[in-house]
């Protein structure tokens, strides 16, 4: 059997589609508006272009199936507490910027005494844990 072919499959905000953004099989290109929709329409056009591009193939006139991975790539900012300390005082580190946010705070912070603070804490026995032989 062949190496599997791959298809990463990616949204488009703007668009407001899922569409094949990267692959090795040829000729595979495709947009759908559900991720599932894209899958069935993937289902579908892969053998009409094996059919079409046989000689780039690797496969052979006898396997009966193409194996393809489907990979679902999701991207997203998200904004690190670190990251946005950089840059507000690039002469401190940052827990001095978040020292100095938290006392700028707008609102009153909490009056929690170190004992309340410790109740929080969980108290059940902890698991056994050996290291697993020849790791």
């Amino acid at each position: 059997m062949q190496e599997p072919y791959s298809a990463a499959i990616r949204w488009d905000e703007e668009a407001a589609v899922w569409y094949v953004s990267e692959t090795n099989f040829p000729g595979l290109a495709a947009e759908a508006e559900t991720q599932q929709g894209l899958v069935e329409k993937i289902r579908l056009l892969i053998p009409e272009l094996h059919d079409a591009n046989r000689h780039l193939m690797q496969t052979h006139s006898h396997d009966e199936e193409i194996v393809i991975q489907l990979t679902t790539i999701h991207e997203e900012a998200i904004k690190l507490a670190a990251a946005s300390c950089r840059g507000v005082h690039a002469k401190r580190d940052c827990w001095q910027a978040v020292e100095e946010w938290r006392s700028k705070a707008t609102f009153d912070w909490p009056d929690l005494s170190d004992e309340e603070v410790d109740s929080w804490r969980d108290r059940s026995p902890s698991r056994d844990f050996t290291w697993p032989e020849g790791g």
